[in-house]
């Protein structure tokens, strides 16, 4: 016998998928062009404002903010304006990788690059 499962469990997978595209088809897809400093990356330090840099491309984590606190218990505010390549690549700690999906839900958050100058060697 299939189990039914309630529509409002996949509500919210489709209401991400759904702000996923939007935010691609407005700002996201024409901001990937941009290129920052780490000066300007500091600048979007808090909740309201969220740009982070992993492995040279800056994010604008700012959408994802309250769900990651409240879905996966984690409070991304203390990478806000800096570079996070390192909690990314561990979990902030947790010595795992992120997961691909997680990989995929990243891309479209990506506002632009750091600087060249500005790269590590």
């Amino acid at each position: 016998m299939k189990k039914i499962v309630p529509v409002s469990r996949h509500l919210g997978s489709f209401l991400n998928v759904v702000f996923v595209l939007l935010y691609v088809f407005s700002e996201g897809a024409q901001a990937v062009g941009n290129v920052f400093t780490l000066e300007e990356v500091a600048k979007h330090n808090s909740n309201k404002s969220c740009y982070m840099v992993i492995e040279d491309v800056v994010y604008d984590a700012t959408p994802i903010m309250k769900e990651h606190a409240s879905k996966h218990e984690y409070d991304l505010t203390k990478w806000c304006g800096k570079e996070a390549t390192k909690g990314w690549a561990e979990k902030d700690g947790k010595g795992r990788p992120h997961s691909r999906k997680a990989g995929i839900q990243l891309k479209p958050l990506r506002v632009g690059t750091l600087a060249p100058a500005q790269s590590k060697p």
